[in-house]
């Protein structure tokens, strides 16, 4: 697997400099990257995908895939920050004996998992950070088993939750080229720490439809489907939400999150 990832190394640093932040909130049940989590864990298991041997692209510090550990899957990782993958390797040595073999760094080129297979591949929060989504998604692949599973999230160009936060933003304006770069990436994609792509050159997808439409083209067919505001009264059981309220949150929330089921390449 060749695919030359420019914009997830350059975020090597950032992540690297957010690594303690990110693990200082993972206790905190009501933040919303926890919440979110476990919900994911609840959709995957209404989902009656049983414990499986299960890869998280972007693991980060380890905690969504803990929680799949929790439930008996057989669990590994990879991120592109060395700092948060040794925090996955402390937390995963309760779980396993060789977690050093399990939670590795992403390099430039290739995933170090590349030539083995998994039955549940995750990408939480990771694929607006790939300038060419449909790429990626075609490399990765044949790592997953055929029937295997894919469970991914996407953020919504135009959301709630983007909107009240630009307005906060323009309340307090900078004169300075990183608020600007900020705020035009937020407008553009909705991604907080800022996704590190060239916008002009970028070939994503910023809708929840699209986001659909571009798995079914990889080869995948979507089985479940979970969005969310990320605001915490609009979100307080986003796996039950009215028919009304799953419609307007499809449209507006600011996370799509969907599994797919790998379909198996037509001979």
């Amino acid at each position: 697997m060749n695919y030359k990832n420019e914009p997830i190394v350059r975020s090597r640093k950032q992540w690297n400099a957010l690594a303690n932040h990110w693990e200082s909130q993972a206790s905190d049940t009501n933040n919303f990257y926890t919440r979110r989590s476990k919900y994911l864990v609840q959709l995957i298991l209404r989902s009656n995908i049983k414990p499986c041997k299960s890869l998280d692209i972007g693991c980060a510090n380890g905690l969504f895939a803990s929680f799949l550990a929790e439930k008996g899957f057989d669990c590994y990782g990879n991120d592109v920050s060395d700092e948060l993958i040794s925090i996955a390797v402390r937390r995963f040595s309760k779980y396993y004996p060789d977690p050093e073999s399990r939670f590795k760094i992403s390099q430039e080129e290739s995933n170090p998992f590349n030539g083995m297979k998994f039955q549940l591949i995750t990408m939480i929060g990771v694929l607006p950070y790939f300038s060419d989504q449909r790429k990626y998604l075609q490399t990765i692949y044949d790592m997953v088993e055929d029937n295997g599973f894919v469970v991914a999230t996407g953020a919504n160009r135009f959301s709630l939750y983007i909107f009240l936060h630009l307005i906060k933003r323009l309340f307090h304006f900078r004169p300075n080229k990183s608020w600007l770069n900020n705020f035009i990436n937020e407008a553009r994609t909705g991604i907080d720490s800022g996704g590190n792509i060239d916008f002009k050159k970028a070939k994503q997808v910023y809708s929840s439809k699209d986001f659909d439409k571009l798995f079914k083209e990889v080869g995948y067919i979507k089985i479940d489907e979970m969005d969310m505001y990320k605001i915490s009264f609009l979100d307080r059981d986003p796996l039950r939400r009215t028919k009304l309220d799953k419609f307007l949150c499809r449209k507006f929330g600011w996370s799509h999150a969907c599994i797919f089921k790998k379909q198996p390449p037509k001979n």
